[in-house]
């Protein structure tokens, strides 16, 4: 009788596949486990690049001289020296080489000037020469700007060179031309005849003014991306809607040098409130121009509103349109007010044509007669807006809109004067 052979260990473990992959299994990790503890990896350098990593002086083997004065480096040179090894440090990354060039070169950044700041942080780091270099190309950066600005200020007067209370400031009122605004209505009327309300302001502003203005209003929008915008000098652009726009880069431009010069920008909001087409392309586009600059509230107090320099003493916001009454918003340049923004719908309060003679109570609105509608077309109050000033233009009443004049006539009499202090303009 044949006695039974046992089955080799082998045969069992081909005949149970899943043991042998458990097996298998167990094998491998043990294997990883093992080289993971027994030779663990050495620490990178990556994640700090100018770390140099040096042994313990302990662990370093001493070597005879004669060895010292011949090593191989890294990339195979041979190094001579006499008493030390040379250790590789890595160059600095390009975002550093790149601050360090900045900080060499660095230049008066205009609206860190314009915020009529001069902040040390930037030469702290600095050793006393190079900081004497920076602080007399500070000063002679704004030595520019002041002489550039005195003379763009000598413009709106018409005897700039004789300090007088008497002087007469002449000059003009300016609509910018904007893609996607129809600006064109803030200067004439249904009929195309030469009216609005930036006309109406500047026939208040030479009576209410005491006389010591005398504006007159560009019948052509102004161009902003054109050169002619420094040329022309004027005080203020005025700008108005109720739609969305965009600055082309050349207007951005021809706005930064304008306002760095000393002029300003008067916009009104055409759709009276926060968050229209209107408010968020304005801001949105002041925010390309000036940069970090920010919009900040014109507290009542300011000389704007009441005070020795103001002709009107107004003791609150006037109500805009539809009884509108936000905070007036400015941005400063320099100190001093560079960019005004109303946010009330003034526009559509300033259309009001007040009967002559002007007076500063009591003024009643004119309107085109069947009697007068044979003479010459002239500026008269529009009649959709008086005929429903109880349903779609609320508060369009000779009160309100005379308080919106007071206002305007303060806001022009400002921009003016504004830089009396340290120019000694005085209109």
């Amino acid at each position: 009788m044949h006695q039974i052979r046992k089955p080799h260990w082998t045969e069992s473990l081909q005949k149970s596949p899943y043991f042998l992959g458990a097996f298998i299994f167990h094998l491998v990790m043990s294997a990883f486990l093992a080289v993971y503890v027994v030779i663990p990896a050495a620490p990178s350098r990556e994640s700090d690049p100018y770390a140099v990593i040096i042994s313990p002086l302990s662990s370093v083997p001493s070597l005879p001289s004669e060895e010292l004065t011949s090593r191989e480096n890294s990339s195979g040179e041979v190094q001579e020296s006499g008493s030390s090894v040379t250790v590789p440090i890595p160059s600095p990354s390009p975002g550093i080489v790149q601050s360090l060039n900045t900080i060499e070169s660095m230049k008066p950044d205009v609206w860190t000037m314009a915020k009529g700041e001069n902040s040390m942080n930037a030469f702290k780091s600095m050793s006393d020469g190079v900081q004497k270099e920076k602080l007399k190309s500070f000063d002679q950066e704004i030595l520019k700007r002041d002489q550039g600005r005195q003379k763009f200020i000598e413009t709106w007067y018409s005897n700039p060179s004789t300090i007088s209370s008497s002087r007469i400031a002449t000059f003009t009122l300016y609509v910018g031309k904007l893609e996607g605004l129809n600006s064109k209505k803030l200067i004439s009327n249904e009929e195309g005849v030469e009216a609005g309300p930036l006309f109406n302001l500047a026939q208040i502003a030479e009576v209410w003014g005491r006389h010591s203005m005398k504006p007159k209003v560009s019948s052509e929008l102004l161009n902003l991306a054109d050169e002619s915008l420094i040329d022309k000098a004027p005080p203020f652009v005025f700008l108005s809607g109720s739609q969305d726009f965009r600055l082309t880069e050349k207007e951005v431009l021809n706005l930064q040098n304008y306002l760095q010069m000393g002029g300003a920008i008067w916009a009104d909001n055409g759709l009276a409130g926060s968050g229209s087409r209107f408010d968020i392309a304005f801001r949105r586009e002041m925010k390309r121009v000036v940069g970090e600059l920010e919009f900040e509230e014109l507290p009542i107090e300011h000389p704007l509103f009441q005070g020795p320099k103001s002709l009107f003493q107004l003791a609150s916001i006037p109500e805009g349109m539809n009884y509108r009454c936000d905070p007036i918003q400015v941005v400063k340049i320099d100190g001093e007010i560079g960019i005004i923004y109303t946010p009330n719908n003034y526009t559509d309060m300033m259309r009001m044509v007040f009967q002559s003679p002007l007076k500063f109570k009591e003024n009643q609105p004119f309107f085109l007669d069947f009697l007068s509608a044979t003479l010459p077309l002239k500026p008269r109050t529009p009649h959709r807006l008086w005929n429903q000033r109880e349903v779609y233009f609320r508060n369009f009443e000779p009160e309100s809109c005379e308080q919106v004049f007071r206002l305007a006539v303060n806001l022009i009499f400002h921009l003016l004067s504004r830089w009396q202090d340290r120019y000694g303009f005085i209109p």
